[in-house]
């Protein structure tokens, strides 16, 4: 069983790397990809959305280190091949 936070949560780099795992066993490389994708998507957006509605609280330093997190994550584990934790 993974990791989880005081709140129950699991622990989002353990999510992603499952998340890769399960899409790799269970379907294919491409789907892998995809999810790389759109994760890497809607990181963008909620950047684009801060910057649009000039928000006080830009989250940079969060959205940056999520986007690097994912990128980590999926080449260590060879895009879901192997875990590394």
């Amino acid at each position: 069983m993974a990791d989880t936070s005081k709140t129950g949560k699991q622990i989002e780099k353990f999510q992603i790397e499952s998340q890769a795992i399960y899409y790799r066993k269970n379907y294919h490389c491409g789907m892998v990809v995809w999810n790389l994708f759109l994760m890497e998507l809607f990181d963008f957006l909620t950047l684009i959305k801060k910057l649009l509605f000039m928000k006080r609280d830009l989250p940079f330093k969060d959205v940056f280190g999520h986007m690097a997190l994912v990128w980590s994550i999926h080449f260590k584990t060879g895009l879901g091949s192997k875990s590394i934790h």
